[in-house]
């Protein structure tokens, strides 16, 4: 007997199950991000019983288990588990691996082994904000060059800028809020290029402010603004200058405060 064609089975959904400190956050699922990052995996059922029809799409399966006996399938998968991991060894290098910095600057993120397929969808590991807590604001910038961010679910309270695009900001009064929104962040690849690497870009500048104290070694100083301004331009640098004569220090993102002689502590 005919029977209807059965509907495929809906993809298995990425675990977006929060941490126990987050898990009273109210969150809203995008269902179409989702979808996205469920066809990451696959799998290869028949279409089910039925009258082939013509310019019908079927799909076909064979269990090829079937065709051992139960001690030589426990063998047989053994003995392939054993290969793949062998061809794991030789292909992959310790870069593979999936290291997590830790919050030192304060964010913590991958460094490597984060992978995504040609024009699929991944949940980005590891994003997290460690930053000191009673500030009226956080607010972090992700930056990308070969794809694009979105997040898996929208999270009370917090802000996003971008959605979607190559440049994301998220911002929120609350820091758990934002660090439970980090972990919907999205990471879509849109160019199909193979063994290429995209760099994401954090703006740390409204969390980092330097400060430093001088004492008539001028040139030391410029020299340790201009190492600042290598790797963070817009940082702001405070300077607390106690010199019997002191000199002009000026520039963009420095602020230079003169104190009575010989007053500032060491």
């Amino acid at each position: 007997p005919w029977a209807p064609p059965q509907s495929p089975r809906r993809p298995e959904l990425p675990d977006l199950a929060p941490e126990p400190r987050y898990a009273h956050i109210p969150v809203r699922i995008k269902e179409q991000v989702v979808r996205l990052l469920a066809w990451n995996n696959c799998s290869c059922e028949s279409s089910g019983g039925g009258l082939p029809l013509p310019f019908q799409k079927q799909v076909r399966a064979i269990d090829l288990t079937k065709a051992f006996d139960p001690a030589e399938l426990s063998a047989a998968s053994a003995t392939r588990e054993q290969e793949f991991q062998a061809f794991l060894s030789r292909s992959q290098s310790p870069a593979d691996q999936l290291l997590i910095a830790p919050a030192n600057s304060p964010l913590q993120y991958p460094l490597q082994g984060v992978e995504v397929q040609p024009l699929r969808s991944i949940l980005v590991p590891g994003l997290s904000l460690q930053a000191a807590s009673g500030q009226e604001v956080y607010q972090v910038n992700l930056t990308a060059s070969l794809g694009t961010w979105d997040v898996a679910g929208e999270v009370t309270g917090v802000t996003l800028i971008g959605e979607g695009q190559a440049d994301l900001t998220l911002v929120s009064p609350g820091l758990d809020q934002l660090n439970r929104q980090l972990q919907l962040v999205t990471y879509s690849s849109r160019s199909y290029q193979t063994n290429t690497a995209d760099t994401a870009q954090y703006n740390i500048s409204a969390l980092v402010t330097i400060a430093t104290k001088t004492f008539l070694r001028y040139d030391r100083l410029r020299a340790l603004i201009t190492s600042i301004r290598r790797f963070y331009p817009t940082v702001t640098v405070i300077i607390a200058d106690d010199s019997d004569k002191p000199e002009r220090v000026s520039g963009p993102y420095v602020e230079h405060y003169l104190m009575p002689f010989g007053k500032v502590c060491s």
